[in-house]
């Protein structure tokens, strides 16, 4: 393939091998959490906003959670789009980290919500237990392989993209 054309097909792998993988920084996986929350909460600034300074009827309110709810919905699906391409959120790609599967391959997007998100939600529900794992989930980054336990759930980790 002729270098010189930059219109020619991309040769960067996207599914680069594990060993050649760097992990993720702790602070860089915080601040991406971070930065994906903020998201979430300027997209409810409307309906807060309202609710403060609303008029006692409720209907400026309920105009606002629409908003709200309609902007949280748009941020749900652009997020799972960016996951299932990237194996990025919001906040992931601002700090150039991606999900990826243990073997450096590209993590589904079932994978991601079954395993990485639903399973830890529906195990932190369970009285007592779930509390505990709540605390442990994040505080498992502190080991040298830095993953979480959501991340053993679901056979991912998170490195430099």
């Amino acid at each position: 393939m002729d270098q010189s054309n930059p219109y020619a097909a991309s040769t960067v792998a996207l599914d680069t091998p594990a060993g050649q993988q760097v992990l993720a920084d702790r602070g860089a996986r915080l601040i991406a959490v971070l930065i994906d929350g903020f998201a979430v909460l300027a997209c409810m600034l409307p309906f807060g906003l309202a609710f403060m300074v609303g008029d006692g009827t409720g209907a400026v309110a309920g105009i606002a959670g629409g908003i709200s709810g309609l902007a949280v919905i748009g941020l749900v699906i652009y997020q799972l789009m960016m996951l299932h391409r990237q194996g990025q959120t919001i906040g992931k790609r601002a700090m150039k980290v991606r999900i990826v599967r243990t073997d450096g391959s590209h993590c589904g997007i079932g994978r991601l919500i079954a395993l990485r998100w639903l399973v830890p939600a529906l195990i932190g529900a369970i009285p007592l237990v779930g509390g505990l794992f709540s605390l442990l989930d994040p505080l498992m980054i502190f080991r040298e392989n830095r993953l979480c336990l959501h991340d053993n759930i679901a056979d991912t980790k998170v490195v430099q993209a």
